[in-house]
């Protein structure tokens, strides 16, 4: 089967980017990868939004469901583009019982993503494009590090909070090889998007050595119980309040032993050649 799996549209995470790759590298030989979608009788389609199934150009879909609550379009809607797929893969719990739903993380890439610098000279890191109540708590994580005398890293545009704190730098731009290193700087990383979102870097980073902190929702306790250190769900003083609380202490540090446990419970190759089953049953 001939397929497409690059996301498309615009903005497109670097998230969407390593599902892509992941899923072009470990595709199983009945799956031979297309470089244009009208080539493909299979698309895959990395949905955030009702726009997202609108790109679609080859026959049949599969679909990987990054965003349901923030997504547009009621159940009846969503029942129907699932229904018509060749896979359904979210780590949300949708509530879709079918064969075809495929409910799994998203992975990380051991080789790549490695503790590798002893000294960690960055509070926490963070990263995303827009700091507010109904995106990514930012400014708070920014504004919670520099009271209790950290420094934030943030892997973004600089703009993206108007007055900054000391102690406060951010990083555009950046390749995989920097954004590992900053990983094995940061004693923290954030995983705050607001209402939902797996957030990536909280694996990537827990790769690296740094304790992720992400909310207290559903599927972060899924995925992430025992390995981050949860806050409520919250915006502004509240929260920045809970981040103090939790920043003013030493980051378990992350073992040997915890990390191999990452590898394996988030392997690409193992969640990947899963959904390819899905696809081809």
């Amino acid at each position: 089967m001939k397929a497409y799996v690059r996301p498309g549209g615009t903005p497109i995470s670097r998230s969407m980017h390593r599902v892509a790759d992941a899923l072009e590298r470990y595709a199983p030989p009945e799956i031979e990868i297309v470089r244009k979608p009208e080539l493909a009788a299979l698309q895959v389609l990395h949905v955030i939004g009702t726009n997202s199934v609108e790109q679609q150009v080859a026959p049949h879909q599969a679909i990987i469901q990054y965003c349901y609550r923030t997504a547009g379009g009621d159940r009846a809607f969503w029942m129907k583009q699932w229904k018509q797929a060749r896979a359904v893969w979210s780590y949300y719990a949708l509530a879709f019982d079918s064969p075809r739903f495929f409910h799994a993380p998203l992975g990380v890439d051991g080789e790549l993503f490695r503790d590798s610098v002893r000294v960690r000279d960055i509070g926490i890191l963070s990263s995303g494009y827009v700091s507010h109540p109904a995106a990514e708590a930012i400014e708070e994580v920014a504004r919670a590090a520099a009271l209790v005398g950290l420094t934030t890293a943030h892997v973004g545009p600089e703009n993206v909070i108007e007055h900054p704190p000391e102690g406060w730098e951010a990083y555009s731009e950046i390749d995989d090889s920097t954004l590992v290193g900053l990983y094995g700087r940061a004693r923290w990383v954030s995983g705050l998007r607001q209402v939902e979102g797996f957030e990536l870097p909280v694996i990537e980073g827990l790769a690296c050595g740094a304790r992720p902190i992400v909310f207290d929702r559903p599927e972060m306790r899924m995925w992430y119980s025992g390995l981050a250190s949860f806050v409520p769900q919250a915006s502004g003083e509240l929260l920045i309040e809970a981040l103090t609380d939790v920043l003013r202490e030493v980051p378990r540090s992350v073992s040997s032993k915890e990390r191999e446990h990452v590898l394996e419970e988030f392997s690409w190759q193992s969640i990947v050649s899963r959904f390819w089953r899905v696809v081809l049953s």
